[in-house]
This record gives structure tokens, sequence and C-alpha cells, in this order.
């Protein structure tokens, strides 16, 4: 049965359920295994391939992203033939990759090589340059794994042209650090140093905070080989307590959620900004939980105070995190409004603007 045999509401309500999952996965994949077995039952009901093959797939990202990967291949399979019966090549696409991604995870380089291949192959069939700058850089970081960057090159640099005739600027970021890691691996530490750059560059535009502070630390690594050791354990050490302080302020702020909102409340909301103002790294995490009253906030940073019950917290995350900014000379500062917001903000020397010789 093709769509066309398929009522507006049923179709609109698998594909509902589908994109819902989609959101779900990261976050909380086992909302999105329970979604996608919801629109599986409606598409197995009406007979609906597509959306049997988008279920099947969802339902394995779920169990993907809970690392079940035995799981996630079983329903990739599954949905696979559903995709060939109605020459679905977006479907067909996404679920190659997926498992070439197992694959990967399971150190199968060769049959992770193959379902990325089967991929690329169908670029004909349906044009997703997004999709292709993706495949082109998981096949590129297989070969590094394999220590192969002679292979992994090309590939990757693909992969990157591929990006930024888009403007794909997560995946432009993604190679770009790649390119700086495989130069690093074979000496040509002049364009380690630019592409790792233009890779936090791209970060800061994105709000990529994670990914900036690994590049920091490719960065690191490049000036211990030039035995810069001091500029080396000044982007090292950066890298790892500036994310330090930005898992305490996310713990904060799931504290703050959940004593609002309750556990499936789709209203709840973490923001994170990453910024450049002059020189200047600015992060914020804000988030709409319970908030702070406005006599508690001059001694939100002194030791031991705390507004949470006494098993919840020791009162010292954000005395830690006031004193590890003030060591890298920066600030941070808190804005709150009972029962609307908090917002944390960071303010960060540069490191990666400051004047450098390779």
């Amino acid at each position: 049965m093709t769509k066309e045999n398929i009522s507006n509401s049923e179709l609109d309500q698998v594909r509902e359920l589908i994109s819902d999952a989609y959101k779900m996965m990261n976050s909380n994949p086992e909302k999105c295994i329970k979604l996608s077995r919801s629109a599986l039952k409606i598409s197995q009901k009406v007979n609906y391939p597509v959306g049997i093959g988008m279920a099947y797939m969802h339902i394995g990202l779920g169990y993907f992203h809970q690392s079940d990967f035995y799981t996630a291949h079983k329903n990739y399979i599954l949905a696979e033939p559903y995709f060939k019966e109605e020459n679905f090549w977006y479907g067909l696409r996404v679920t190659y990759n997926n498992l070439g991604l197992v694959y990967k995870n399971w150190n199968n380089y060769e049959k992770a090589l193959f379902y990325f291949q089967k991929n690329l192959a169908l670029e004909d069939q349906f044009s997703d340059p997004k999709l292709t700058s993706t495949i082109l850089n998981n096949i590129g970081t297989i070969y590094m794994e394999l220590k192969n960057y002679k292979k992994a090159l090309p590939y990757i640099n693909e992969s990157l042209n591929t990006a930024e005739k888009i403007e794909y600027l997560y995946m432009s970021s993604v190679a770009s650090s790649n390119l700086g890691k495989i130069y690093i691996e074979i000496n040509d530490f002049k364009n380690a140093e630019l592409y790792l750059r233009n890779s936090i560059s791209i970060k800061e535009k994105i709000n990529d905070y994670n990914g900036m502070c690994s590049v920091y630390i490719h960065l690191s690594s490049l000036y211990e080989k030039l035995e810069n050791y001091e500029k080396a354990l000044d982007l090292l050490h950066t890298a790892l307590r500036f994310e330090q302080v930005i898992l305490n302020l996310l713990s904060n702020a799931r504290d703050a959620l959940a004593e609002k909102f309750d556990e499936f409340d789709d209203a709840k909301k973490i923001i994170i900004r990453l910024f450049t103002e002059a020189e200047k790294i600015i992060i914020e995490v804000e988030d709409n939980g319970c908030g702070l009253e406005a006599e508690f906030l001059p001694n939100v940073f002194d030791p031991f105070f705390t507004t949470k019950e006494e098993s919840k917290g020791t009162g010292l995350g954000l005395s830690i995190c006031y004193g590890i900014i003030s060591e890298m000379n920066g600030s941070i500062s808190l804005r709150s409004r009972k029962g609307e917001f908090t917002v944390a903000r960071i303010e960060l020397v540069d490191c990666s603007r400051k004047e450098h010789k390779v």
C-alpha cells in the first residue's frame, strides 16, 4: 500500500511520531524507541512500507544511543527491505550509514567501509550533500584509526569541501579538526594549526563548547611536539578545567529543571551559547528551571552556600567554578529570576586568538 491509500490522519500520525522520535534519540532514547514502536504499529496496520522502514530505523537509533549496537543492527537490517521495496533512496542511504557506524563501533572496519561505500553509490538516486559529507568523513576517520593517513586525507578533504559548499558548519568543524589531527601525525605542523584553529572558529559560531575543548587538547599536543611546553600546558589546562566548569553548570541546570518540571515535560530547556566579544570567549548556560530568589544571588559563589536539600548539594560546585575561572583570569556571573530562569555567564581570554608562531 502506498501513502496515497492511507488516510491523511494516519499518515500525519506516523510522520509526527517519527519526527518526535528523532528529536528524542539523543536526550531520551527510551522515548525514541517507544514513539517509533507506536509508528511501527500504525504503519504495519495500514501496510505502509516506508513508515515501517522509518519506524525500524528509528527504533535502531534509540538502541544505538543506548550503546545496544546488536539490537540497533537488527532493526536497521529490518528497515532495509521496506526502503528497497519503495525505492526510498533517502531511507536506504541513512540505513547504510547507520549500519556502517554499528560496524565501526564493533571495530569491523571492512564491513563499515562496505556500508559507507554502498551509501555513496546511491548518490545519483538521492543527492544529499550533508549526508555525503558525513559519509566521507566517516570513511576518512576509519583510515585515521588504521593510521593510514594517506588514504584518510582525500576523504576528509572532500568532506570539508562538500560541507563548505553548502555551509554545513558542523561537519566543516569536524572535518577541519580531523585534518588538523592528520597533519599532526604526518608532522605538517603549519597545516595542523591552520585547520585546528579553523575548527575552533567554526565551533564558536555553532556553540559547540565541548568540541572546542577537544580541539584545544589537540592544539596542546601540537605545541608539545613543537616543544613549546608552556603553550601546550596552558591550552590543556584551559580545556580540562573549562570542561569541569561546564559540567557543573549543566548539573545545576538539570537540578533546577527537575525541581520545576515533570520528568518528560517537553517545556524543559537548557540553552548553551558560545560566542566571542573582542578578545574574550563568552559561554552562557541558561535554563528555564526554578530560578533563585534575588536575595540569594550575592552569595551563590560562597563556599558551602546552597539552596538545595542537604542530600542533593554541598554548596561547593559554584565556588569551585569561581576558583577555576579566576585561575584562568576570567569571570563568572549569575542572573536568575525565581520560577523563571537562571543564566550563568563565563568570560575567558581567548588563547586561540593570541599572537602565535609555529
